[in-house]
């Protein structure tokens, strides 16, 4: 039997940036999901877009991604799978810059919003799955 090792680094918008670097760093884990979307995340973000159509994501989530690039060059089979495209994951996804963001590592990215369009952020070797864009 071959065993998945999953770690949660994130439990809403305003967590504890740093808690997913040593887990993905030292957790030997095959995902690492950061879940940003409380009840009180999702109204905050909802304002957010209704002032701004580009708004309604967690943004800092892109810093995060970009200080775990290192663990994932050093990782190529650890998976991202979060979901902070909140409000706008279109937004979220086309914001993200792949080759600075993952430090030139190999990213396939992605999106769900519910109206069976699916995908998300991947950087690893294993972004093998068809990614739907639009």
């Amino acid at each position: 039997m071959r065993h998945v090792r999953i770690g949660n680094g994130c439990g809403f918008w305003g967590d504890n940036i740093d808690a997913p670097l040593p887990l993905a760093r030292d957790g030997r884990l095959d995902y690492l999901t950061l879940e940003y979307l409380a009840e009180l995340t999702m109204s905050i973000l909802a304002i957010q877009r209704q002032r701004d159509p580009e708004a309604g994501y967690a943004a800092d989530f892109l810093g995060v991604l970009e200080r775990l690039a290192p663990t994932l060059r050093d990782q190529p089979r650890l998976m991202i799978v979060t979901n902070a495209g909140g409000m706008n994951p279109l937004a979220e996804v086309t914001s993200f810059d792949p080759m600075a963001g993952c430090g030139g590592h190999a990213v396939r990215r992605g999106r769900t919003d519910g109206v069976g369009r699916s995908g998300g952020f991947e950087c690893g070797s294993r972004a093998r799955w068809p990614a739907r864009y639009g």
